[in-house]
């Protein structure tokens, strides 16, 4: 269940980098909104990874 709320909060998280980046008046701004969509994408991914893989030990 936590993994569920931690990735939701991700999710709105990158949504809010998207948000900064297109409204940015300069280019460090943009970065960042960036860097979070693109930090939030490739965390919420490894949850998912991380959750529907195979179980370990198992080949």
């Amino acid at each position: 269940m936590a993994a569920f709320v931690t990735g939701a909060i991700m999710g709105v998280l990158s949504l809010v980098g998207l948000f900064l980046a297109s409204r940015a008046q300069d280019a460090a701004f943009h970065f960042f909104g960036l860097l979070l969509f693109l930090f939030g994408v490739i965390y919420i991914f490894t949850l998912i990874h991380r959750h529907t893989g195979h179980p370990p030990g198992e080949t």
